[in-house]
């Protein structure tokens, strides 16, 4: 048994030890640690020199940052921080109560890292703040509520990564929509460990960038549907169709992970089929069609076995060019 003293002789730490294999003495059994004043700031236990089960600390209203924040500035100090440890990790609980025994917050770890709910009260004992973890990241809902029981904030998260609606409108409009579409947002990480002994949680910080993921429509400034597709991590997936600006499908066509993939057609303003064909292995495949507006074949061409050449077809919002044999002769469909 350890004991180290304040200059006024007061016991500050009383600690029981072992020596290792190296002859180190290292912490193993009970650890207490009190102020000058003798009142009890800590109190655990060592395995081995790591923390090991249940570790409680008192701690002053102004002692560490976090505790001046919402909602912990709104209760009654001093404060109780307790928390479980599994060979100097964070395991299971980390709740923090005020002088009243009222709880203010609960987090869940496993193997040191945030995994479970994370849930914040306020004096009235309602909810504030309520994260699902998974292996340190934000995964699932993410909500936040006024004292007085308000939703303010419900929002869904995947891997640390923000799952929301973004909307653009049209130049000069504040109700017109240009485009709507769901966004994975940039992944917001730990940076560091959450630090229990100081009472501090860990930094987050953004990496990557946001990507369009999930269902996405755009619209001419008349209000027209102009495109409509859905996304993964940024790329074309399932079918996208385009339309004209009076009404008449442009385009319709699918995509497997942004390659164009099984049969595509475009149409003329007028209803009439323009081009037929259809994609394999990335590019374009086997036999396609053009025809004028009349509805009368303007070319065609076997993608079979040839290099191909860039064949200009109607150029639509996030679709390739189209290539044709060289051996094709005919003139070009004008672009669009």
């Amino acid at each position: 048994l350890i004991r180290e003293r304040y200059p006024n002789r007061q016991i500050k730490v009383e600690r029981q030890v072992i020596q290792d294999a190296h002859d180190n003495f290292v912490n193993h059994g009970k650890w207490k640690m009190w102020d000058p004043n003798g009142n009890i700031m800590a109190d655990g236990q060592y395995l081995d020199g790591a923390r090991q089960g249940t570790w409680v600390r008192w701690l002053a209203a102004g002692e560490c940052k976090l505790l001046t924040t919402v909602p912990y500035r709104l209760f009654q100090g001093p404060f109780v921080s307790q928390a479980t440890f599994e060979n100097g990790d964070l395991e299971g609980q980390w709740t923090i109560y005020d002088a009243k025994q009222r709880k203010i917050s609960q987090w869940s770890f496993v193997d040191g890292q945030r995994d479970g709910c994370w849930t914040w009260w306020y004096p009235n004992a309602r909810k504030m703040r309520e994260i699902q973890y998974c292996d340190g990241d934000i995964n699932g809902t993410y909500r936040e509520w006024k004292p007085d029981g308000t939703l303010v904030i419900d929002d869904t998260y995947e891997a640390g990564r923000k799952l929301a609606q973004k909307v653009t409108h049209q130049q000069g409009s504040t109700a017109q929509k240009q485009t709507e579409g769901m966004y994975l947002h940039a992944r917001i990480t730990p940076q560091s460990a959450d630090d229990w002994w100081n009472c501090e949680l860990a930094k987050l910080v953004t990496q990557g960038k946001d990507e369009k993921h999930g269902l996405w429509t755009s619209w001419y400034a008349t209000g027209q549907k102009k495109l409509q597709g859905e996304y993964r991590h940024d790329l074309q997936v399932s079918t996208f169709t385009w339309w004209h600006p009076n009404g008449q499908i442009a385009a319709e066509g699918t995509y497997d992970e942004g390659r164009q993939v099984g049969k595509w057609t475009w149409w003329h303003p007028n209803g009439q089929k323009s081009i037929q064909g259809e994609f394999a292995s990335g590019g374009p495949s086997g036999r396609w069609t053009w025809w004028k507006e009349d509805g009368k074949v303007a070319q065609r061409a076997d993608f079979s076995l040839s290099k191909g050449q860039i064949v200009e077809v109607p150029v639509l919002e996030d679709t390739p060019m189209v290539r044709r044999p060289e051996s094709a002769t005919m003139e070009h469909p004008a672009r669009e």
